[in-house]
């Protein structure tokens, strides 16, 4: 019994370790977006932010035309700042300061 209780609490610790270094994900989308080079479309934001002992901010920004219809591109960006969209109005700003930095 004591064999089996041990690798049980082992196996219990890691969970619990897993679960608390779990990112949690914000998604916004900004539709009827003009772009800088004029097209119009919509912008896809997702902030990752990591747990763990350094917080870790990863913000994703895809690009399309209006209905999704084709994929004009993304940017990423990794970062331990707090510089990344925290609301709505913010993630389109966002995304219109990187559009010219996508691919």
């Amino acid at each position: 019994m004591k064999r089996l209780i041990a690798p049980l609490f082992a196996v219990a610790l890691l969970l619990g370790a897993v679960a608390s270094a779990r990112a949690d994900t914000q998604e916004y989308v900004c539709y009827s977006v003009s772009f800088p080079d004029g097209t119009q479309g919509l912008a896809v934001v997702q902030v990752e932010m990591s747990g763990g002992g350094l917080e870790t901010v990863m913000v994703r920004v895809d690009y399309y035309t209006d209905g999704r219809g084709q994929h004009l591109g993304h940017y990423e960006d990794w970062s331990s700042s707090s510089d990344f969209p925290t609301n709505g109005y913010e993630a389109e700003e966002y995304a219109q300061a990187h559009y010219y930095d996508r691919w």
